[in-house]
C-alpha cells in the first residue's frame, strides 16, 4: 500500500553524552495526491521521554500536491538520565483526517553514554614546559592568523531575502502590482471550476475612440475584455516567509480547496481576462517538473 507521507532521514542512530544536544533532519513528502494541512509529532519509544525532543519551526504546515518539506528535531538529553539505548520516531498525519491519512517515520536510536571525567593528579609536578610550548604556538599561530586575516579577500555580498507580502483577499491588479514592486516572481493557479467560470463569465465592452479632428472618417470601435477574476485566497510559501530573489511564489485565486489546482499560463491571462501584460512582467513562464 502506498504511504500517505514519505518520511526519510539520513541517520538511524546518534550517540550522545549525558547533558548534551543533537539534532536529526527529516524529509517529508506529501504522497496523497491532494493538497492538505499536515502535522508532525514525536513518538518516544523504549524509555525515551517526549520532553527530550523539540520540533524546530512549525509542526503544522500546508502541503501542496507532491510537496516536500524539511523537519528538524532537536534532541536534548538531561544529565541525570541513565546510560543506554533509547528510541523515537517522527509521525506525520492529516489535520483534517488524522485517523486515515498518516504515516510513521523511521525509528532513530539514541546511544547515551557517561560524560568524560577529568583525571586530576596533584602529586605529579606541574609540566612547565607545556607553557613554553603553548607560548611559542600562540606567537606563531598569531602571526599566521594576522597574515591570513590581513590578506583575506572581501566576502561575497550576502543575498538579501524578500518577505512575501500579505495579498490574501486582494484583486489581481493589487496583488500583481505588490509582487512586481517587490521583485517577486510568481505563478498563477486556480481550480478547474473557477477557470471554467472565468472563461464563461468574461464579457466584452466596446470602446469608440475619438476621431482625429482633421478627418471625417468614423473611427472603428475597439472591443476590450471586461475582466471577471476572483481574488487571492492563498500563497505558497505563506505570507511573511522570507525567500531568495529567484524563488517562485505560487498565487492561488478563486477558492481554497484540497483538490488539484490548475496553472494559468500568460496567454490565458492576457486573452481570456484581458490582464495587461505589464502587470504580468514578473510572471514565471518556465515549466517546473512538479507544480
Amino acid at each position: 500500500m502506498a504511504r500517505d507521507f514519505a518520511i526519510t532521514t539520513v541517520k538511524s542512530q546518534i550517540e550522545l553524552k549525558k547533558g548534551k544536544k543533537s539534532s536529526v533532519s527529516y524529509t517529508v513528502t506529501n504522497s496523497t495526491g491532494n493538497q492538505l494541512t499536515a502535522r508532525a509529532r514525536i513518538s518516544p519509544l523504549e524509555g525515551a521521554d517526549e520532553s527530550w525532543f523539540t520540533i524546530e519551526g512549525e509542526s503544522e504546515r500546508d502541503f501542496a500536491e507532491n510537496d516536500t518539506q524539511q523537519y528538524s528535531v532537536s534532541v536534548n538529553i538531561p544529565a541525570e538520565i541513565k546510560s543506554g539505548s533509547y528510541k523515537f520516531k517522527l509521525d506525520v498525519f492529516s489535520v483534517e483526517n488524522p485517523d486515515e491519512i498518516f504515516s510513521e517515520g523511521p525509528v532513530i536510536e539514541i546511544l547515551i553514554s557517561e560524560a568524560p571525567v577529568d583525571d586530576n593528579n596533584n602529586d605529579k609536578p606541574f609540566p612547565w614546559w607545556i607553557i613554553a610550548v603553548a607560548a611559542a604556538v600562540l606567537l606563531i599561530g598569531g602571526g599566521i592568523i594576522w597574515y591570513v586575516v590581513s590578506n583575506k579577500p572581501d566576502p561575497e555580498p550576502e543575498v538579501v531575502k524578500i518577505e512575501i507580502p500579505d495579498i490574501i483577499g486582494k484583486k489581481y491588479e493589487q496583488a500583481f502590482e505588490i509582487l512586481n514592486n517587490k521583485g517577486i516572481k510568481y505563478q498563477v493557479f486556480t481550480n478547474e471550476k473557477t477557470k471554467k467560470s472565468i472563461e464563461k463569465i468574461t464579457a466584452t465592452r466596446t470602446l469608440t475612440p475619438a476621431a482625429p479632428t482633421n478627418l471625417t472618417i468614423r473611427p472603428t470601435p475597439v472591443t476590450k475584455p471586461v475582466v471577471v477574476f476572483p481574488v487571492v485566497v492563498d500563497t505558497d510559501p505563506k505570507r511573511g516567509t522570507k525567500i531568495d530573489p529567484d524563488q517562485i511564489v505560487k498565487v492561488y485565486f478563486g477558492e481554497k480547496t484540497s483538490g488539484p489546482y490548475i496553472r494559468l499560463e500568460k496567454n490565458f491571462l492576457e486573452s481570456k481576462t484581458g490582464i495587461n501584460r505589464e502587470l504580468l512582467k514578473n510572471l514565471d513562464t518556465v515549466h517546473k517538473l512538479q507544480e
